[in-house]
């Protein structure tokens, strides 16, 4: 089935993108004209969809975390708004936890177990988490 002109103009009429340019036109109206709108809109988009992780696909006992980005570095008045942050999905729970418990392991080593497992889940996602991050 072929998309007419009508149905492709109205689906570019729809959604997020017209939405953030209608905010754009009423609220921000210093920002330049369609064509700086629209770049504007693009990189936004690209941005939001990087960020973006699928709730759906997060398996039992997995959450989205936010990570200070692991080329980020620390700087003595550096705050939080001004660190590259990324989202990362790690596993607070898993089946390798239960078999831990089933062979015998204590509390205590499960519980180093479960930080390594948290923080190489982080830097492979190009995030590192911090002490308060992974404390209990």
């Amino acid at each position: 089935m072929k998309d007419s002109n009508a149905e492709r103009m109205l689906r570019k009429y729809k959604g997020f993108a017209n939405s953030v340019k209608q905010m754009l036109n009423q609220e921000y109206k210093f920002l330049g004209g369609d064509k700086i709108q629209d770049m504007f809109i693009k990189d936004l988009l690209e941005e939001f969809n990087r960020h973006l992780k699928d709730g759906w696909k997060l398996d039992a006992g997995q959450v989205v975390w936010w990570a200070a980005h692991k080329d980020e570095y620390p700087g003595r008045n550096k705050t939080i708004e001004n660190t590259k942050m990324v989202p990362v999905i790690l596993s607070i729970a898993n089946q390798d936890d239960l078999k831990l418990r089933l062979d015998g392991y204590s509390a205590k080593e499960i519980r180093k177990c479960k930080v390594a497992r948290i923080l190489r889940e982080a830097y492979e996602q190009d995030g590192v988490l911090n002490q308060a991050d992974v404390s209990s």
